[in-house]
Protein backbone atom coordinates (compact mmCIF):
# COMPACT_ATOMS: atom_id res chain seq x y z
CA UNK A 1 0.00 0.00 0.00
CA UNK A 2 1.33 3.43 -0.93
CA UNK A 3 1.46 5.58 2.18
CA UNK A 4 3.24 8.69 0.87
CA UNK A 5 1.68 10.71 -1.96
CA UNK A 6 3.88 13.15 -3.85
CA UNK A 7 2.32 15.97 -5.86
CA UNK A 8 4.91 17.43 -8.23
CA UNK A 9 4.49 20.76 -9.99
CA UNK A 10 7.66 19.99 -11.94
CA UNK A 11 8.56 16.52 -13.15
CA UNK A 12 10.05 14.93 -16.29
CA UNK A 13 7.42 14.17 -18.94
CA UNK A 14 7.10 13.74 -22.68
CA UNK A 15 6.48 17.46 -22.96
CA UNK A 16 9.44 18.52 -20.79
CA UNK A 17 11.86 15.57 -20.40
CA UNK A 18 14.28 17.43 -18.11
CA UNK A 19 11.81 19.57 -16.18
CA UNK A 20 12.17 18.81 -12.47
CA UNK A 21 14.62 15.95 -12.99
CA UNK A 22 15.95 16.72 -9.50
CA UNK A 23 12.49 15.91 -8.10
CA UNK A 24 12.61 12.52 -9.81
CA UNK A 25 16.03 11.83 -8.29
CA UNK A 26 14.59 12.52 -4.85
CA UNK A 27 11.61 10.28 -5.63
CA UNK A 28 13.80 7.40 -6.82
CA UNK A 29 15.95 7.74 -3.70
CA UNK A 30 13.04 7.79 -1.24
CA UNK A 31 11.21 4.94 -3.00
CA UNK A 32 14.11 2.65 -2.16
CA UNK A 33 13.09 2.95 1.49
CA UNK A 34 9.40 3.92 1.43
CA UNK A 35 6.79 3.21 -1.27
CA UNK A 36 6.01 6.48 -3.07
CA UNK A 37 3.08 7.34 -5.32
CA UNK A 38 3.79 10.42 -7.41
CA UNK A 39 1.27 12.45 -9.40
CA UNK A 40 2.22 15.03 -12.01
CA UNK A 41 -0.46 16.72 -14.11
CA UNK A 42 0.77 18.74 -17.09
CA UNK A 43 -0.94 20.75 -19.81
CA UNK A 44 -0.48 19.56 -23.38
CA UNK A 45 -1.31 22.88 -25.02
CA UNK A 46 -0.56 21.71 -28.56
CA UNK A 47 -2.32 18.37 -28.19
CA UNK A 48 0.77 16.37 -29.11
CA UNK A 49 0.02 13.53 -26.70
CA UNK A 50 -3.69 13.86 -26.00
CA UNK A 51 -6.82 15.41 -27.46
CA UNK A 52 -8.45 15.49 -24.02
CA UNK A 53 -6.84 13.53 -21.16
CA UNK A 54 -4.22 10.79 -21.25
CA UNK A 55 -2.82 9.15 -18.14
CA UNK A 56 0.38 7.11 -18.05
CA UNK A 57 1.19 4.95 -15.03
CA UNK A 58 4.34 3.03 -14.24
CA UNK A 59 5.71 1.26 -11.19
CA UNK A 60 9.31 0.33 -10.52
CA UNK A 61 11.39 -0.14 -7.37
CA UNK A 62 8.75 1.27 -5.05
CA UNK A 63 7.97 4.34 -7.18
CA UNK A 64 4.47 4.52 -8.64
CA UNK A 65 4.41 7.32 -11.23
CA UNK A 66 1.18 8.81 -12.52
CA UNK A 67 1.77 11.33 -15.32
CA UNK A 68 -1.43 12.91 -16.64
CA UNK A 69 -1.62 15.05 -19.79
CA UNK A 70 -4.59 17.29 -20.52
CA UNK A 71 -5.54 19.56 -23.40
CA UNK A 72 -7.72 22.49 -22.34
CA UNK A 73 -10.40 24.13 -24.42
CA UNK A 74 -9.05 27.21 -26.21
CA UNK A 75 -11.05 30.41 -26.71
CA UNK A 76 -10.14 33.85 -28.05
CA UNK A 77 -9.65 35.18 -24.52
CA UNK A 78 -6.28 34.55 -22.85
CA UNK A 79 -7.77 35.11 -19.40
CA UNK A 80 -10.61 32.64 -20.00
CA UNK A 81 -8.11 30.13 -21.39
CA UNK A 82 -6.07 30.29 -18.20
CA UNK A 83 -9.18 29.83 -16.09
CA UNK A 84 -10.39 26.85 -18.15
CA UNK A 85 -6.95 25.25 -17.99
CA UNK A 86 -6.73 25.65 -14.22
CA UNK A 87 -10.22 24.21 -13.68
CA UNK A 88 -9.32 21.17 -15.79
CA UNK A 89 -5.99 20.81 -13.99
CA UNK A 90 -7.69 20.86 -10.60
CA UNK A 91 -10.51 18.51 -11.62
CA UNK A 92 -8.07 16.00 -13.13
CA UNK A 93 -5.91 15.99 -10.01
CA UNK A 94 -8.94 15.38 -7.79
CA UNK A 95 -10.24 12.59 -10.04
CA UNK A 96 -6.94 10.74 -10.05
CA UNK A 97 -6.41 11.20 -6.30
CA UNK A 98 -9.89 9.87 -5.46
CA UNK A 99 -9.24 6.82 -7.63
CA UNK A 100 -5.86 6.31 -6.01
CA UNK A 101 -7.37 6.51 -2.51
CA UNK A 102 -10.14 4.07 -3.42
CA UNK A 103 -7.56 1.55 -4.65
CA UNK A 104 -4.74 2.10 -2.15
CA UNK A 105 -6.20 3.78 0.90
CA UNK A 106 -5.60 7.23 2.32
CA UNK A 107 -1.95 8.34 2.28
CA UNK A 108 -0.34 9.10 5.62
CA UNK A 109 0.97 12.39 4.30
CA UNK A 110 1.10 14.50 1.16
CA UNK A 111 4.45 15.80 -0.06
CA UNK A 112 4.28 18.67 -2.57
CA UNK A 113 7.29 19.54 -4.70
CA UNK A 114 7.29 23.21 -5.81
CA UNK A 115 4.25 25.06 -4.41
CA UNK A 116 2.59 26.28 -7.61
CA UNK A 117 0.37 24.66 -8.76
CA UNK A 118 0.45 21.24 -7.09
CA UNK A 119 0.34 22.88 -3.67
CA UNK A 120 -3.23 24.01 -4.30
CA UNK A 121 -4.17 20.34 -4.60
CA UNK A 122 -2.18 19.65 -1.43
CA UNK A 123 -4.24 22.22 0.49
CA UNK A 124 -7.43 20.62 -0.85
CA UNK A 125 -6.27 17.20 0.41
CA UNK A 126 -5.38 18.64 3.80
CA UNK A 127 -8.84 20.19 4.08
CA UNK A 128 -10.87 17.22 2.80
CA UNK A 129 -8.82 14.24 4.03
CA UNK A 130 -6.96 15.85 6.96
CA UNK A 131 -3.62 14.59 5.60
CA UNK A 132 -0.47 16.30 6.88
CA UNK A 133 1.08 18.56 4.26
CA UNK A 134 4.81 18.85 3.54
CA UNK A 135 6.21 21.14 0.84
CA UNK A 136 9.66 21.07 -0.78
CA UNK A 137 10.56 24.28 -2.58
CA UNK A 138 13.15 23.86 -5.36
CA UNK A 139 12.62 27.16 -7.19
CA UNK A 140 15.32 29.83 -7.09
CA UNK A 141 12.80 32.54 -7.97
CA UNK A 142 13.03 34.37 -4.65
CA UNK A 143 16.26 36.00 -5.81
CA UNK A 144 15.80 39.45 -7.38
CA UNK A 145 18.53 38.62 -9.94
CA UNK A 146 16.21 36.05 -11.49
CA UNK A 147 14.42 37.85 -14.36
CA UNK A 148 11.33 35.75 -13.69
CA UNK A 149 11.34 36.19 -9.93
CA UNK A 150 8.58 35.83 -7.36
CA UNK A 151 8.21 39.57 -6.92
CA UNK A 152 7.36 40.09 -10.60
CA UNK A 153 4.71 37.38 -10.67
CA UNK A 154 0.99 38.10 -10.49
CA UNK A 155 -0.77 38.87 -7.23
CA UNK A 156 -2.66 35.56 -7.50
CA UNK A 157 0.60 33.63 -7.87
CA UNK A 158 2.20 35.39 -4.90
CA UNK A 159 -0.80 34.99 -2.63
CA UNK A 160 -1.29 31.33 -3.58
CA UNK A 161 2.39 30.55 -2.99
CA UNK A 162 2.23 32.23 0.40
CA UNK A 163 -0.91 30.29 1.36
CA UNK A 164 0.62 26.96 0.31
CA UNK A 165 3.89 27.49 2.16
CA UNK A 166 2.20 28.76 5.32
CA UNK A 167 -0.33 25.90 5.31
CA UNK A 168 2.38 23.24 5.33
CA UNK A 169 3.40 21.56 8.58
CA UNK A 170 6.93 21.54 7.20
CA UNK A 171 8.72 23.25 4.30
CA UNK A 172 12.06 21.86 3.12
CA UNK A 173 14.67 23.46 0.91
CA UNK A 174 17.85 22.09 -0.68
CA UNK A 175 20.16 24.67 0.90
CA UNK A 176 20.36 27.00 3.88
CA UNK A 177 20.50 30.08 1.63
CA UNK A 178 17.07 29.31 0.19
CA UNK A 179 15.75 28.53 3.67
CA UNK A 180 16.78 31.98 4.89
CA UNK A 181 15.12 33.61 1.87
CA UNK A 182 11.81 31.85 2.49
CA UNK A 183 11.82 32.42 6.23
CA UNK A 184 12.33 36.14 5.62
CA UNK A 185 9.31 36.26 3.31
CA UNK A 186 6.80 33.87 4.89
CA UNK A 187 5.65 32.80 8.34
CA UNK A 188 6.58 29.12 8.02
CA UNK A 189 5.44 26.73 10.73
CA UNK A 190 8.65 24.72 10.46
CA UNK A 191 11.48 24.46 7.94
CA UNK A 192 14.52 22.30 7.32
CA UNK A 193 17.20 21.60 4.70
CA UNK A 194 17.37 18.35 2.75
CA UNK A 195 19.95 18.59 -0.01
CA UNK A 196 19.80 17.50 -3.60
CA UNK A 197 20.90 13.97 -4.32
CA UNK A 198 23.27 12.24 -6.73
CA UNK A 199 23.09 8.76 -8.23
CA UNK A 200 26.27 7.05 -7.04
CA UNK A 201 25.62 4.17 -9.43
CA UNK A 202 26.35 6.58 -12.28
CA UNK A 203 28.42 9.37 -10.71
CA UNK A 204 31.49 8.02 -8.90
CA UNK A 205 35.25 8.38 -8.82
CA UNK A 206 36.95 6.56 -11.65
CA UNK A 207 40.73 6.53 -11.95
CA UNK A 208 42.06 7.78 -15.25
CA UNK A 209 41.10 10.85 -17.22
CA UNK A 210 41.06 12.21 -20.75
CA UNK A 211 44.44 12.84 -22.37
CA UNK A 212 44.09 16.62 -22.08
CA UNK A 213 42.83 18.68 -19.15
CA UNK A 214 39.06 18.78 -19.53
CA UNK A 215 36.74 21.35 -18.01
CA UNK A 216 33.07 20.39 -18.14
CA UNK A 217 29.92 22.49 -17.82
CA UNK A 218 26.51 20.81 -17.54
CA UNK A 219 23.36 22.93 -17.36
CA UNK A 220 20.28 24.28 -19.12
CA UNK A 221 22.57 27.01 -20.57
CA UNK A 222 20.08 29.74 -19.68
CA UNK A 223 20.79 33.32 -18.55
CA UNK A 224 21.11 31.97 -14.99
CA UNK A 225 24.07 29.72 -15.92
CA UNK A 226 26.07 32.42 -17.77
CA UNK A 227 27.93 30.21 -20.26
CA UNK A 228 28.87 33.41 -22.08
CA UNK A 229 30.92 34.51 -19.07
CA UNK A 230 32.73 31.17 -19.01
CA UNK A 231 33.65 31.53 -22.67
CA UNK A 232 34.92 35.09 -22.12
CA UNK A 233 37.09 33.96 -19.21
CA UNK A 234 38.55 31.14 -21.27
CA UNK A 235 39.21 33.33 -24.32
CA UNK A 236 42.37 34.89 -22.90
CA UNK A 237 43.70 31.51 -21.79
CA UNK A 238 44.65 30.33 -25.25
CA UNK A 239 47.14 27.53 -25.81
CA UNK A 240 48.95 26.78 -22.56
CA UNK A 241 51.71 24.37 -21.62
CA UNK A 242 48.85 22.21 -20.38
CA UNK A 243 46.55 21.15 -23.23
CA UNK A 244 42.91 21.80 -22.31
CA UNK A 245 39.36 21.80 -23.63
CA UNK A 246 35.83 22.63 -22.45
CA UNK A 247 32.92 20.20 -22.79
CA UNK A 248 29.52 21.91 -22.81
CA UNK A 249 26.54 19.63 -22.11
CA UNK A 250 23.07 21.09 -22.50
CA UNK A 251 20.65 22.64 -25.02
CA UNK A 252 22.96 25.32 -26.40
CA UNK A 253 21.80 28.14 -28.64
CA UNK A 254 23.38 28.99 -31.97
CA UNK A 255 24.51 32.40 -30.70
CA UNK A 256 26.40 30.71 -27.85
CA UNK A 257 28.18 28.48 -30.32
CA UNK A 258 28.95 31.48 -32.53
CA UNK A 259 30.33 33.39 -29.54
CA UNK A 260 32.84 30.62 -28.89
CA UNK A 261 33.99 30.90 -32.51
CA UNK A 262 34.24 34.69 -32.33
CA UNK A 263 36.40 34.35 -29.21
CA UNK A 264 38.73 31.93 -30.98
CA UNK A 265 37.66 28.92 -28.93
CA UNK A 266 36.52 26.65 -31.77
CA UNK A 267 39.50 24.31 -31.17
CA UNK A 268 39.01 24.31 -27.41
CA UNK A 269 35.22 23.94 -26.99
CA UNK A 270 33.16 20.82 -27.66
CA UNK A 271 29.38 21.34 -27.77
CA UNK A 272 27.72 18.02 -26.91
CA UNK A 273 24.12 19.23 -26.63
CA UNK A 274 21.55 17.38 -24.55
CA UNK A 275 22.51 13.84 -23.60
CA UNK A 276 20.95 10.89 -21.75
CA UNK A 277 21.73 10.81 -18.03
CA UNK A 278 24.12 7.87 -18.31
CA UNK A 279 26.15 9.55 -21.06
CA UNK A 280 26.38 12.75 -19.01
CA UNK A 281 27.76 10.69 -16.13
CA UNK A 282 30.38 9.11 -18.39
CA UNK A 283 31.59 12.53 -19.59
CA UNK A 284 31.73 13.96 -16.05
CA UNK A 285 33.63 10.96 -14.68
CA UNK A 286 36.30 11.39 -17.37
CA UNK A 287 36.62 15.18 -16.96
CA UNK A 288 39.16 17.02 -14.80
CA UNK A 289 37.16 19.91 -13.34
CA UNK A 290 33.70 21.49 -13.52
CA UNK A 291 33.00 25.19 -14.08
CA UNK A 292 29.71 26.69 -12.89
CA UNK A 293 29.52 30.49 -13.29
CA UNK A 294 25.87 30.99 -12.26
CA UNK A 295 24.36 34.38 -11.56
CA UNK A 296 22.03 32.86 -8.94
CA UNK A 297 21.38 29.34 -7.66
CA UNK A 298 19.96 27.09 -5.00
CA UNK A 299 22.07 23.91 -4.96
CA UNK A 300 22.81 22.61 -8.49
CA UNK A 301 22.56 18.86 -8.94
CA UNK A 302 25.35 19.06 -11.49
CA UNK A 303 27.79 20.29 -8.82
CA UNK A 304 26.75 17.45 -6.52
CA UNK A 305 27.35 14.98 -9.34
CA UNK A 306 30.74 16.50 -10.15
CA UNK A 307 31.81 16.11 -6.53
CA UNK A 308 30.62 12.50 -6.50
CA UNK A 309 33.02 11.93 -9.41
CA UNK A 310 35.79 13.61 -7.44
CA UNK A 311 36.02 16.66 -9.68
CA UNK A 312 37.34 19.87 -8.09
CA UNK A 313 34.91 22.65 -8.95
CA UNK A 314 35.17 26.31 -9.93
CA UNK A 315 31.86 27.96 -9.01
CA UNK A 316 30.16 31.26 -8.21
CA UNK A 317 29.73 32.17 -4.57
CA UNK A 318 25.92 32.31 -4.81
CA UNK A 319 22.97 30.49 -3.24
CA UNK A 320 23.83 27.19 -1.62
CA UNK A 321 27.09 26.69 -3.53
CA UNK A 322 29.38 27.92 -0.70
CA UNK A 323 27.64 25.39 1.56
CA UNK A 324 29.27 22.55 -0.39
CA UNK A 325 32.36 24.05 -2.08
CA UNK A 326 35.50 24.88 -0.07
CA UNK A 327 39.26 24.89 -0.50
CA UNK A 328 39.42 21.08 -0.31
CA UNK A 329 37.18 20.54 -3.34
CA UNK A 330 37.30 23.70 -5.42
CA UNK A 331 37.44 27.45 -5.84
CA UNK A 332 34.74 30.03 -5.16
CA UNK A 333 34.53 33.25 -7.18
CA UNK A 334 32.17 36.20 -7.37
CA UNK A 335 29.45 35.85 -9.97
CA UNK A 336 29.98 37.76 -13.23
CA UNK A 337 33.59 38.57 -12.29
CA UNK A 338 35.36 37.47 -15.47
CA UNK A 339 38.83 38.30 -14.13
CA UNK A 340 38.30 36.16 -11.02
CA UNK A 341 37.06 33.28 -13.13
CA UNK A 342 40.07 33.55 -15.44
CA UNK A 343 42.45 33.49 -12.45
CA UNK A 344 40.59 30.53 -10.94
CA UNK A 345 40.86 28.61 -14.21
CA UNK A 346 44.61 29.29 -14.37
CA UNK A 347 44.96 28.25 -10.72
CA UNK A 348 43.08 25.03 -11.39
CA UNK A 349 45.36 24.16 -14.28
CA UNK A 350 48.44 24.86 -12.16
CA UNK A 351 47.36 23.33 -8.83
CA UNK A 352 45.07 20.54 -9.98
CA UNK A 353 47.30 17.78 -8.61
CA UNK A 354 46.87 19.18 -5.10
CA UNK A 355 43.24 18.03 -5.05
CA UNK A 356 42.54 14.52 -3.79
CA UNK A 357 39.85 13.34 -6.19
CA UNK A 358 39.26 10.09 -4.35
CA UNK A 359 38.71 11.98 -1.08
CA UNK A 360 36.40 14.55 -2.76
CA UNK A 361 34.23 11.71 -4.07
CA UNK A 362 34.16 9.88 -0.74
CA UNK A 363 33.04 12.96 1.20
CA UNK A 364 30.37 13.75 -1.38
CA UNK A 365 29.02 10.21 -1.21
CA UNK A 366 28.68 10.49 2.57
CA UNK A 367 26.46 13.54 2.12
CA UNK A 368 24.62 13.26 -1.20
CA UNK A 369 24.03 9.57 -1.91
CA UNK A 370 20.52 8.26 -2.48
CA UNK A 371 20.69 6.38 0.81
CA UNK A 372 21.78 9.35 2.92
CA UNK A 373 19.25 11.80 1.51
CA UNK A 374 16.41 9.26 1.49
CA UNK A 375 17.04 8.57 5.17
CA UNK A 376 16.54 12.26 5.90
CA UNK A 377 13.19 12.26 4.11
CA UNK A 378 12.01 9.08 5.84
CA UNK A 379 13.05 10.42 9.24
CA UNK A 380 11.03 13.54 8.49
CA UNK A 381 8.01 11.47 7.40
CA UNK A 382 8.19 9.40 10.58
CA UNK A 383 8.29 12.53 12.71
CA UNK A 384 5.27 13.99 10.91
CA UNK A 385 3.35 10.73 11.29
CA UNK A 386 4.44 10.31 14.89
CA UNK A 387 5.54 6.72 14.53
CA UNK A 388 8.68 4.62 14.14
CA UNK A 389 7.89 3.48 10.58
CA UNK A 390 5.94 5.64 8.17
CA UNK A 391 4.58 2.52 6.43
CA UNK A 392 2.96 1.40 9.69
CA UNK A 393 1.10 4.65 10.40
CA UNK A 394 -2.57 4.13 11.23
Amino acid sequence: MQKVLWLASWYPSKIAPFDGDFVKRHAVAVARLVPVALLHVIKDAEGRYTKDVTIHESQENGLHEIIAYYKPLVTKSLLINKLISFIKFLALNKRIIRKHINENGLPDLVHVHVPMRAGIVGIWMKKIYKTPLMVSEHWCGYNHLNPDNFFKRSLIFRRSTKQILQSAELVTMVCEANRKELRSLFSLKKSSVITNVGDTDEFYYEAGEMAEFTFVHVSSLTYQKNIEGILQALASLGAKAVSWKLLVIGPYKQQQYELSRQLGLENFTVWLGEMPYRQVAFQVRKASSMIMFSRFENLPCTLVEALLCGLPVIASNVGGIPEIINESNGLLIESENIDQLNKAIRSMLTNYKNYDRREIAARAKERFSYEKVAQQFVKTYNTMCGCADVRMCE
